[in-house]
């Protein structure tokens, strides 16, 4: 019995852009995926981010081989509620969140075998990680640990959620972000 393998491909912007931009970029993808069968993806927000002239026509030319297909409010829900849990909910856009999401929910679905996340974006990988997703980068820069992210008060030095708006510890509203490594590669 012969498997085929189909691997799934979700793009955020900046790597759907330097995707677009690549001299051949299905073979990128053929060489990337486990059997060369595969299928691309991303969010309409992704979209909306192509503003100029070049960058949109570089996408209507690639168009037809790219599904765009909205994530669903239960998994955007999901991916911001892990977001929040490790401390990235602030370093991520509703972009970055709706292609997290969109991987789940095709991850959920049984939509292929392998669904990766592409993209540059360390607090995507981070996040794609620690919800047990797979991701790449077209220009190889990729996530040497997983990290949570804190706010440090300015003030007294107290470490504290990333989702609080002020120092719990004296109240203060001024604080620089603290990362903690969980996991090294």
């Amino acid at each position: 019995m012969v498997v085929n393998l189909v691997s799934i491909f979700v793009f955020d912007t900046s790597s759907l852009l330097r995707f677009l931009r690549l001299s051949n970029p299905l073979d990128y993808l053929k060489k990337l995926s486990n059997s060369g069968d595969f299928h691309i993806y991303t969010t309409p927000e992704v979209l909306a981010e192509f503003k100029d002239f070049e960058s949109k026509h570089l996408l209507e030319a690639f168009m037809e081989k790219i599904s765009v297909i909205p994530a669903s409010r239960k998994y955007m829900d999901r991916v911001l509620s892990q977001a929040k849990k490790v401390g990235g909910k602030e370093l991520l856009s509703k972009t970055d969140l709706s292609v997290l999401a969109l991987g789940l929910q095709l991850m959920d679905r049984g939509e292929g075998d392998d669904v990766v996340i592409i993209s540059e974006d360390f607090d995507i990988q981070n996040l794609a990680v620690l919800m047990g997703m797979k991701y790449a980068s077209i220009r190889k820069r990729n996530i040497t640990k997983v990290l949570t992210v804190y706010k440090k008060c300015t003030a007294c030095g107290a470490v504290y959620d990333e989702s609080l708006s002020e120092c719990p510890n004296c109240g203060f509203n001024g604080y620089r972000l603290v990362y903690k490594r969980i996991k090294t590669f």
